[in-house]
Protein backbone atom coordinates (compact mmCIF):
# COMPACT_ATOMS: atom_id res chain seq x y z
CA UNK A 1 0.00 0.00 0.00
CA UNK A 2 2.85 2.39 0.85
CA UNK A 3 4.63 1.69 -2.45
CA UNK A 4 1.42 2.20 -4.42
CA UNK A 5 0.70 5.46 -2.62
CA UNK A 6 4.26 6.67 -3.18
CA UNK A 7 4.01 6.04 -6.90
CA UNK A 8 0.68 7.85 -7.14
CA UNK A 9 1.85 10.81 -5.07
CA UNK A 10 4.98 11.07 -7.24
CA UNK A 11 2.99 11.06 -10.45
CA UNK A 12 -0.11 13.02 -9.51
CA UNK A 13 0.89 14.97 -6.41
CA UNK A 14 -0.94 15.19 -3.13
CA UNK A 15 -3.97 16.97 -4.54
CA UNK A 16 -4.29 14.66 -7.53
CA UNK A 17 -4.15 11.38 -5.58
CA UNK A 18 -7.23 9.81 -4.01
CA UNK A 19 -7.83 6.95 -1.62
CA UNK A 20 -9.79 5.24 -4.40
CA UNK A 21 -6.69 5.29 -6.63
CA UNK A 22 -4.49 3.97 -3.81
CA UNK A 23 -6.94 1.17 -3.07
CA UNK A 24 -7.19 0.19 -6.74
CA UNK A 25 -3.42 0.20 -7.24
CA UNK A 26 -2.88 -1.77 -4.01
CA UNK A 27 -5.58 -4.32 -4.76
CA UNK A 28 -7.53 -3.62 -1.57
CA UNK A 29 -10.79 -1.92 -0.71
CA UNK A 30 -11.04 1.76 0.03
CA UNK A 31 -12.26 0.97 3.54
CA UNK A 32 -9.03 -0.98 4.09
CA UNK A 33 -7.00 2.12 3.21
CA UNK A 34 -9.12 4.23 5.55
CA UNK A 35 -8.66 1.68 8.33
CA UNK A 36 -4.87 2.12 8.31
CA UNK A 37 -4.83 5.80 7.36
CA UNK A 38 -7.72 7.94 8.59
CA UNK A 39 -6.65 10.87 6.41
CA UNK A 40 -4.76 11.35 3.16
CA UNK A 41 -2.32 13.60 5.03
CA UNK A 42 -1.50 10.70 7.39
CA UNK A 43 -0.85 8.45 4.41
CA UNK A 44 1.31 11.11 2.75
CA UNK A 45 3.43 11.58 5.86
CA UNK A 46 3.87 7.82 6.23
CA UNK A 47 5.16 7.66 2.68
CA UNK A 48 7.47 10.57 3.46
CA UNK A 49 8.82 8.79 6.55
CA UNK A 50 9.45 5.60 4.56
CA UNK A 51 11.24 7.49 1.76
CA UNK A 52 13.41 9.35 4.25
CA UNK A 53 14.31 6.07 5.99
CA UNK A 54 15.19 4.44 2.67
CA UNK A 55 17.37 7.18 1.18
CA UNK A 56 18.32 9.95 3.61
CA UNK A 57 18.89 8.13 6.91
CA UNK A 58 21.46 5.63 5.56
CA UNK A 59 23.36 8.44 3.86
CA UNK A 60 23.58 10.44 7.09
CA UNK A 61 24.75 7.39 9.08
CA UNK A 62 27.60 6.72 6.67
CA UNK A 63 28.59 10.33 6.04
CA UNK A 64 29.09 11.28 9.70
CA UNK A 65 31.86 8.66 9.93
CA UNK A 66 34.09 10.71 7.61
CA UNK A 67 36.53 13.38 8.79
CA UNK A 68 36.44 16.12 6.17
CA UNK A 69 33.61 18.07 4.59
CA UNK A 70 34.49 16.84 1.09
CA UNK A 71 34.47 13.23 2.28
CA UNK A 72 31.22 13.65 4.21
CA UNK A 73 29.38 15.28 1.32
CA UNK A 74 30.77 12.79 -1.20
CA UNK A 75 29.78 9.78 0.90
CA UNK A 76 26.38 11.28 1.63
CA UNK A 77 25.69 11.86 -2.05
CA UNK A 78 27.07 8.47 -3.05
CA UNK A 79 25.02 6.50 -0.50
CA UNK A 80 21.87 8.53 -1.15
CA UNK A 81 22.27 8.20 -4.92
CA UNK A 82 22.76 4.43 -4.71
CA UNK A 83 19.74 4.06 -2.44
CA UNK A 84 17.68 6.21 -4.78
CA UNK A 85 18.84 4.17 -7.77
CA UNK A 86 17.60 1.02 -6.07
CA UNK A 87 14.27 2.68 -5.29
CA UNK A 88 13.55 5.26 -7.96
CA UNK A 89 10.04 5.85 -6.64
CA UNK A 90 11.55 7.03 -3.37
CA UNK A 91 13.82 9.43 -5.25
CA UNK A 92 10.92 10.74 -7.30
CA UNK A 93 8.78 11.22 -4.20
CA UNK A 94 11.58 13.10 -2.42
CA UNK A 95 11.60 15.62 -5.26
CA UNK A 96 7.86 16.09 -5.55
CA UNK A 97 7.30 16.17 -1.79
CA UNK A 98 9.93 18.90 -1.36
CA UNK A 99 8.04 21.09 -3.82
CA UNK A 100 4.63 20.28 -2.36
CA UNK A 101 5.70 20.87 1.24
CA UNK A 102 7.02 24.27 0.21
CA UNK A 103 3.59 25.06 -1.23
CA UNK A 104 1.56 23.41 1.55
CA UNK A 105 3.64 23.48 4.77
CA UNK A 106 0.96 21.51 6.65
CA UNK A 107 1.98 18.41 4.70
CA UNK A 108 5.44 18.48 6.25
CA UNK A 109 6.22 16.01 9.03
CA UNK A 110 8.74 17.80 11.30
CA UNK A 111 10.22 14.52 12.54
CA UNK A 112 10.66 12.93 9.11
CA UNK A 113 11.12 15.83 6.73
CA UNK A 114 13.78 14.71 4.19
CA UNK A 115 14.77 18.22 3.17
CA UNK A 116 15.02 19.43 6.78
CA UNK A 117 17.10 16.35 7.66
CA UNK A 118 19.48 16.98 4.77
CA UNK A 119 19.79 20.67 5.63
CA UNK A 120 20.47 19.92 9.31
CA UNK A 121 23.17 17.38 8.43
CA UNK A 122 24.89 19.70 5.96
CA UNK A 123 24.71 22.64 8.37
CA UNK A 124 26.48 20.61 11.06
CA UNK A 125 29.04 19.34 8.57
CA UNK A 126 29.83 22.81 7.21
CA UNK A 127 30.13 24.35 10.67
CA UNK A 128 32.46 21.57 11.80
CA UNK A 129 34.56 22.09 8.66
CA UNK A 130 34.84 25.78 9.47
CA UNK A 131 36.03 24.98 12.98
CA UNK A 132 38.65 22.59 11.55
CA UNK A 133 39.91 25.35 9.29
CA UNK A 134 38.75 23.74 6.05
CA UNK A 135 36.70 26.78 5.08
CA UNK A 136 38.18 30.24 5.11
CA UNK A 137 36.08 33.35 4.67
CA UNK A 138 33.11 31.38 3.35
CA UNK A 139 29.51 32.43 3.91
CA UNK A 140 28.11 29.21 5.37
CA UNK A 141 24.43 29.79 4.62
CA UNK A 142 24.70 29.92 0.82
CA UNK A 143 27.16 27.02 0.85
CA UNK A 144 24.69 24.81 2.72
CA UNK A 145 21.89 25.74 0.33
CA UNK A 146 24.13 25.04 -2.66
CA UNK A 147 24.82 21.55 -1.34
CA UNK A 148 21.11 20.99 -0.61
CA UNK A 149 20.24 22.07 -4.16
CA UNK A 150 22.94 19.76 -5.53
CA UNK A 151 21.47 16.78 -3.73
CA UNK A 152 17.93 17.64 -4.82
CA UNK A 153 19.21 17.76 -8.39
CA UNK A 154 20.67 14.27 -8.06
CA UNK A 155 17.38 12.97 -6.63
CA UNK A 156 15.56 14.48 -9.58
CA UNK A 157 18.02 12.99 -12.05
CA UNK A 158 17.85 9.51 -10.55
CA UNK A 159 14.12 9.56 -9.90
CA UNK A 160 12.95 10.89 -13.24
CA UNK A 161 15.76 10.67 -15.80
CA UNK A 162 17.57 7.44 -14.97
CA UNK A 163 20.72 6.14 -13.34
CA UNK A 164 23.12 5.55 -16.23
CA UNK A 165 25.60 8.23 -15.15
CA UNK A 166 24.89 8.25 -11.43
CA UNK A 167 28.32 7.05 -10.27
CA UNK A 168 30.13 9.32 -12.73
CA UNK A 169 28.20 12.31 -11.38
CA UNK A 170 29.15 11.41 -7.80
CA UNK A 171 32.81 11.08 -8.79
CA UNK A 172 32.77 14.46 -10.53
CA UNK A 173 31.17 16.13 -7.51
CA UNK A 174 33.93 14.71 -5.30
CA UNK A 175 36.55 16.18 -7.66
CA UNK A 176 34.75 19.51 -7.53
CA UNK A 177 34.69 19.53 -3.71
CA UNK A 178 38.38 18.64 -3.44
CA UNK A 179 39.55 21.08 -6.10
CA UNK A 180 40.60 18.37 -8.55
CA UNK A 181 38.11 19.17 -11.25
CA UNK A 182 39.91 20.21 -14.47
CA UNK A 183 39.79 23.95 -15.01
CA UNK A 184 38.39 25.57 -18.11
CA UNK A 185 40.87 26.87 -20.67
CA UNK A 186 40.62 30.57 -21.43
CA UNK A 187 39.46 31.41 -24.91
CA UNK A 188 40.76 34.46 -26.79
CA UNK A 189 39.14 37.67 -25.64
CA UNK A 190 37.06 39.26 -28.34
CA UNK A 191 35.75 42.82 -28.07
CA UNK A 192 33.86 44.78 -30.64
CA UNK A 193 33.21 48.49 -31.02
CA UNK A 194 32.24 51.06 -33.58
CA UNK A 195 35.08 52.60 -35.55
CA UNK A 196 34.93 55.96 -37.27
CA UNK A 197 37.59 55.30 -39.86
CA UNK A 198 38.86 52.54 -42.11
CA UNK A 199 42.05 52.03 -44.01
CA UNK A 200 41.97 52.10 -47.80
CA UNK A 201 45.29 51.41 -49.53
CA UNK A 202 48.11 53.48 -48.05
CA UNK A 203 45.95 56.28 -46.74
CA UNK A 204 43.16 56.58 -44.21
CA UNK A 205 39.81 58.01 -45.08
CA UNK A 206 37.05 58.99 -42.71
CA UNK A 207 33.77 57.20 -43.14
CA UNK A 208 30.42 57.05 -41.39
CA UNK A 209 30.59 55.29 -38.02
CA UNK A 210 29.50 51.94 -39.40
CA UNK A 211 32.72 49.91 -39.30
CA UNK A 212 33.29 47.37 -36.52
CA UNK A 213 36.55 47.38 -34.63
CA UNK A 214 37.48 43.87 -33.54
CA UNK A 215 40.31 43.03 -31.13
CA UNK A 216 41.57 39.48 -30.64
CA UNK A 217 44.51 38.91 -28.27
CA UNK A 218 45.94 42.35 -28.95
CA UNK A 219 45.62 42.29 -32.75
CA UNK A 220 43.25 44.89 -34.09
CA UNK A 221 41.59 45.19 -37.42
CA UNK A 222 38.59 46.98 -38.86
CA UNK A 223 35.84 45.35 -40.84
CA UNK A 224 32.80 46.76 -42.53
Amino acid sequence: MICSARELFSRHGYQGTTFKQVAHRSGVTRSAVNYHFPTKRALYQTVMEASCAAVVAPAVREAVKERTLAQQVSVFIDVAARAAAQDRLAAAFLCTSAAECATWPDLRDPEHDPLATVRAFLTRAVRAAEQRGELGGTDLGPLVELLVAMLCGIWFYVGFLGTEHGRAITSTIRQLLTGRLPTLTEVPTVSAGVAGATRTGASSTTTAATSVLVRVDGDTWIGQ
